[in-house]
C-alpha cells in the first residue's frame, strides 16, 4: 500500500463527510420530507476467485480508494466510499453448496450449473472444509488488518432463499413447488439456516460503523439495516411466495435492528400487497424492468417504505419525481444525469445539503 494512502484515508474531513451524509439518509428514512435524495457512491470493486486473493490485491483496493476519496465530500449528492470484493459474484451461495461455477467471457459474468442432486437432498455445507469459506474469512481478515476504518465494507452477495433455490435447481424448482413441496421446503430451510449463519457472521466480523450489504454505491442504507435480493420472485405467484418464501425472508430481516432493503429487477408487482404488510421491509430498490413499475410501488407500499430508483427508459428521473413529488424517493444515477434532471444536482429543488 502506498505511503500516502493511509494519510489520505485517515483524514478527518472524509470521516465527517461520511457521517454527515449517513445522518442525512437516516433522517430521510425517519421523516420522508417532500424532496428526493440523490445517491451516486464510489465503490472500489473486484470480482475474484479464491486463487486471486492476495495481499497486493487488498493494497490496490485502498490505493484506488485514496485516489478517489476527495470525490466523496459532495455537498449535494450522497457519495459513500466503499470496498466490495465479490467471490464468484451472485453465485457465492451456490458455490458454498457445491454447485459448479464458471466464468462466461461472452456475457462477462459468473454462471452456475446448479446441482445434479434431487430436490430435498440439499446438505448444509461443511464450512471448515470449504476453500471458498476459507478465502472469505481471509479476505475480511486482510481488509480489517489494514486498520483503515473510513470505507464501508460490503458483505458477500448472500441473495435470499428464493434466489438460492432457483440458482441451485434452475427451472426444476418450478415443478418442485407442486410435485415435491416437502422437498422444496426442506431445502429452503437448509438454505435459510445457512443464510442466517452468514448474516450473523458478517454482522460480527465487520465493524458496525463500516458494515453495509452489497452495492453500497447505489443501495447505501442507515446503519442497522440488511439487504436481500428478490430477483427470482418474479417467477412465482404471490400464493407460492407467501407459502414457501415469505416466512423465511422475514426471519432474515428480523436479524437487523432496522429491518432492510429488498432488491428487485424484474416484474414483481404481484407481491406488493405482501411486502406492504412486512414491518421490517423499510425500502425496495428498483432497477431495469422493476424500475418501470415505480408508480405501482409508490402507491402500493406503505407511506414509510422508501424506494431506491435506478431510472429506466420507461421511468426517467423526471417522470418518477412527477409521480412521487420527491417523497420517499432516492434517485440512483450518475452525477451528470442527476444534475440535468433536478437542476440543482441534489434533487430537492430546495437547497438541501447532504
Amino acid at each position: 500500500m502506498k505511503e500516502e494512502t493511509g494519510k489520505i484515508l485517515h483524514g478527518k474531513s472524509l470521516f465527517d463527510a461520511r457521517e454527515r451524509q449517513l445522518n442525512t439518509l437516516t433522517e430521510y428514512y425517519k421523516n420522508r420530507p417532500q424532496h428526493p435524495l440523490c445517491l451516486h457512491g464510489i465503490s472500489i470493486f473486484r470480482a475474484i476467485t479464491p486463487k486471486q486473493l492476495t495481499g497486493e490485491l487488498i493494497d490496490s483496493l485502498f490505493d484506488e480508494l485514496a485516489s478517489r476519496a476527495a470525490e466523496s465530500a459532495d455537498e449535494a449528492i450522497l457519495r459513500p466510499l466503499a470496498i466490495e470484493v465479490q467471490l464468484y459474484g451472485v453465485h457465492f451461495i451456490d458455490k458454498l453448496c457445491g454447485a459448479q461455477i464458471h466464468y462466461n467471457d461472452e456475457q462477462n459474468l459468473w454462471w452456475s450449473e446448479g446441482l445434479t442432486t434431487p430436490i430435498g437432498a440439499l446438505s448444509f455445507p461443511d464450512l471448515e472444509q470449504s476453500t471458498l469459506w476459507q478465502a472469505c474469512t481471509r479476505l475480511y481478515g486482510e481488509l480489517l488488518a489494514r486498520d483503515i476504518r473510513l470505507p464501508f465494507l460490503a458483505t458477500q452477495i448472500l441473495g435470499s432463499p428464493t434466489v438460492g433455490i432457483f440458482n441451485l435447481y434452475k427451472e426444476n424448482i418450478l415443478y418442485g413447488f407442486y410435485d415435491n413441496p416437502g422437498g422444496v421446503k426442506r431445502d429452503l430451510r437448509v438454505l435459510t439456516d445457512l443464510l442466517l449463519l452468514l448474516h450473523k457472521w458478517f454482522l460480527e466480523k465487520i465493524p458496525q460503523e463500516q458494515f453495509q450489504p452489497v452495492c453500497v454505491d447505489g443501495r447505501l442504507q442507515p446503519r442497522g439495516c440488511g439487504q436481500m435480493c428478490g430477483c427470482t420472485t418474479q417467477l412465482i405467484s404471490n400464493e407460492l411466495y407467501e407459502e414457501f418464501i415469505f416466512p423465511l425472508d422475514k426471519e432474515i430481516f428480523a436479524l437487523y435492528e432496522n429491518g432492510g432493503l429488498y432488491h428487485l429487477c424484474g416484474a414483481h408487482t404481484q407481491h406488493i400487497k405482501t411486502w406492504r404488510s412486512w414491518d421490517d421491509l423499510k425500502a425496495v430498490q428498483l432497477n431495469d424492468r422493476a424500475a418501470d413499475d415505480f408508480e405501482a410501488y409508490f402507491t402500493g407500499l406503505r407511506d414509510d417504505q422508501l424506494i431506491y430508483l435506478n431510472p429506466s427508459e420507461a421511468m426517467p428521473i423526471e417522470k418518477a419525481l412527477s409521480i412521487s413529488g420527491g417523497r420517499r424517493t432516492i434517485i440512483v444515477s450518475d452525477k451528470d444525469s442527476l444534475q440535468k434532471a433536478t437542476g440543482c444536482g441534489c434533487g430537492c429543488c430546495g437547497g438541501h445539503k447532504a
